[in-house]
């Protein structure tokens, strides 16, 4: 997905969804910190924005949600790690694996590819991504598991060009990535406000299934920091509620 799309927030909650439903998860954040991921899906949670947090400047209701959503993820940190590697090399990526499927782990997140430093590729981008992909792929493999290797499409030329799914070919790097991968998935949200029912719905393309089923696409909404399934009633019902209670604002 692009840039600032959501990446990070829908692949950590379907990692928590799988946590909640006992599938044991390792989450290798390569962007944040485990201390600065867990403090700002609180402080999201309750609405704090950076400057609020760093003033003291939130109420304490808001208080009361981040402490909650602190420790519901620390409820689920037997099944649910975020892992912070020593360094971002290939070869410790894919020993972070092989020491948590010890433990029983058999989904892991990467987040995300252009993170992951390969020095044998020196700096032939192509290559590094070639490389990684394909031993990531052999690793999944080789122990039967799930990899969720996170990755962007390519930056375009002006903003108004990424109000549509970039696609396949939209994606940044060596073609290699599609090939090594089994399954391909975009996510999108339409950041304009040219349609009020679709403004800010996230949708989940499959752009590649290499066992050759008919590939899907489905919508969600974000409700109180929840992806939940996009019905058309309901959003549309929303609408209309928001439109109403607006309708004699003079601003």
């Amino acid at each position: 997905g692009y840039s600032g799309i959501g990446k990070t927030e829908y692949t950590f909650w379907t990692a928590k969804r799988n946590a909640e439903l006992w599938n044991k998860v390792c989450y290798v954040s390569l962007e944040l910190p485990k201390e600065d991921m867990i403090h700002r899906i609180c402080t999201a949670r309750a609405w704090v924005s950076k400057w609020e947090f760093q003033t003291n400047n939130f109420t304490d209701t808001q208080r009361e949600i981040m402490d909650a959503k602190y420790d519901e993820l620390i409820s689920l940190s037997d099944r649910l790690a975020i892992v912070e590697p020593k360094d971002h090399s290939l070869e410790q990526v894919i020993q972070t694996i092989r020491n948590y499927y010890d433990f029983g782990v058999r989904l892991f997140y990467i987040d995300n590819l252009d993170k992951v430093t390969l020095a044998s590729a020196g700096n032939d981008e192509n290559k590094r991504h070639w490389d990684i992909t394909s031993k990531l792929q052999d690793l999944k493999n080789e122990l039967h598991i799930c990899i969720v290797l996170i990755h962007h499409s390519s930056k375009k030329a002006k903003w108004t060009m990424s109000d549509v799914p970039s696609g396949l070919e939209g994606m940044r790097g060596s073609q290699k990535i599609v090939d090594n991968c089994t399954n391909c998935f975009e996510i999108f949200r339409d950041m304009s406000w040219d349609d009020p029912l679709e403004h800010n719905v996230t949708r989940l393309f499959q752009v590649k299934d290499t066992s050759g089923w008919p590939k899907g696409m489905c919508k969600l909404v974000f409700d109180h920091w929840e992806y939940k399934e996009f019905i058309k009633e309901e959003q549309e019902a929303k609408v209309m509620k928001m439109q109403s209670d607006n309708k004699d604002k003079p601003f």
